[in-house]
């Protein structure tokens, strides 16, 4: 006999209505960022990246191209003005693979394993030839610092939810700036001139500094990623001036990466 009591009718019909929202807010995109929060999220990631005028960092680096996979110890350490970056890389065992060093326009690699010192111009097709992806100071400091920096732009547009698009002065999106949800911070960004994508994970904080403990730069283009992973991040202390030196063993020959600019490099193997 069917119960006259109308709770277990009423219940029936809440939970169907509920399920019925529930399916349609799934299939519904959430909506784009308003165009305060916009601004909001620009301006903090922008004075994030005034925050910071010189750093470094030990960890892991991984990289891999198409032919070849490896894991290496990694020093970084760089300074934003002058522009300067030094990377040295090694085996976990301790012997040296390689050493970069970005000098402003300058750039010179020793490699230990070639017993080369490759010279040339700081370019983003110069450095393509020891690590994936072609990237230009921005983004070697956005990658090394754990941290994205911003693309001059003409204007933003939100198009869905936790991603903001920077727009050249065609209104095409030049850098796309993916959110995590909960905090707002940046989890991914795409450069589609480049082709080039950064992600960013496990976000740590020092005196109001944001960075990530993990970056992985990835080529859309199938020509490699390259994965960071920070150990311990200092930041803002005066570098001395002999960290970004770059001595030559004198058995070692000397290499213009001018003189044959189609000849490959060296890989971090």
């Amino acid at each position: 006999m069917p119960s006259s009591h109308p709770f277990p009718s009423f219940l029936s019909s809440l939970l169907t209505c509920l399920l019925f929202l529930s399916l349609s807010s799934c299939a519904t995109p959430y909506k784009p960022l308003p165009d305060r929060d916009v601004e909001v999220i620009l301006a903090s990631i922008q004075a994030q990246e005034r925050k910071v005028f010189s750093f470094y960092t030990t960890g892991a680096l991984s990289v891999r191209d198409r032919d070849w996979e490896s894991e290496s110890h990694v020093l970084v350490v760089g300074n934003r003005n002058p522009f300067k970056i030094k990377i040295e890389v090694t085996h976990p065992w301790g012997g040296p693979i390689v050493h970069i060093l970005i000098d402003g326009r300058n750039l010179r690699v020793l490699s230990f394993a070639e017993k080369t010192l490759y010279l040339g111009v700081f370019t983003p097709e110069t450095l393509s030839k020891f690590l994936p992806g072609e990237l230009d100071a921005h983004l070697v400091w956005a990658v090394l610092r754990g941290y994205p920096n911003l693309l001059p732009y003409h204007g933003t547009k939100s198009t869905k939810a936790n991603q903001i698009r920077l727009l050249d002065q065609k209104g095409m999106a030049h850098e796309i700036i993916d959110l995590y949800p909960e905090t707002k911070l940046p989890r991914m960004v795409f450069f589609p001139a480049k082709n080039i994508g950064l992600g960013f994970s496990d976000f740590q904080q020092i005196d109001g500094i944001y960075y990530a403990r993990q970056v992985k730069l990835e080529d859309m283009g199938g020509k490699g990623n390259l994965m960071l992973r920070n150990r311990r991040m200092v930041f803002n202390k005066t570098i001395p001036k002999e960290v970004f030196e770059l001595v030559k063993p004198p058995s070692f020959r000397t290499y213009d990466l001018g003189k044959k600019p189609n000849e490959a490099g060296p890989s971090l193997q």
